[in-house]
């Protein structure tokens, strides 16, 4: 048994990690602030978090996007509202 406060991906429901794994068999990949990964088949869903406000962000999330789609995912984005709500745009 490691010690309290010891990181062992086997215990711990959530991993966060700059890295592209996945040691704790995670269903249900986050990645934010641009970043990507090379291992989405391996979940069952995947979330991109961007700033909409970042046209350089926005840009590189409507290419990936394009090449998810084009691979056969399926691709759903969600808009903030200006209310702090969610609304599904396709």
């Amino acid at each position: 048994m490691a010690p309290p406060g010891t990181a062992t991906p086997t215990a711990k429901p959530i991993w966060l990690t700059h890295l592209d794994e996945n040691p704790n068999g995670a269903a249900f990949l986050f990645v934010a602030d641009r970043a990507r990964s090379e291992r989405m088949a391996g979940y069952k869903r995947c979330f991109e978090l961007f700033d909409g406000r970042d046209e350089t962000a926005v840009a590189e999330t409507r290419e990936r996007w394009k090449a998810y789609k084009a691979a056969g995912h399926t691709v759903v984005y969600w808009q903030q509202t200006p209310n702090g709500g969610w609304e599904k745009k396709s």
